[in-house]
């Protein structure tokens, strides 16, 4: 599964991003899962899509 693969990359940086609070990583995370929803809504081939799985 793609997301199995993304997992580890978002453990290290939130070993990272702890660091600063808890409002920064949040943030973080927010607008990268909105990317992700919509790099994968308006996807037109299986690899867009694939790569928006990986992103959110």
């Amino acid at each position: 599964s793609i997301i199995s693969l993304a997992c580890p990359i978002g453990c290290y940086m939130n070993t990272i991003l702890m660091k600063t609070g808890r409002k920064i990583p949040l943030v973080v995370v927010g607008y990268t899962c909105t990317a992700g929803w919509i790099i994968m809504a308006t996807s037109y081939t299986v690899e867009q899509l694939i790569f928006g799985r990986f992103v959110a």
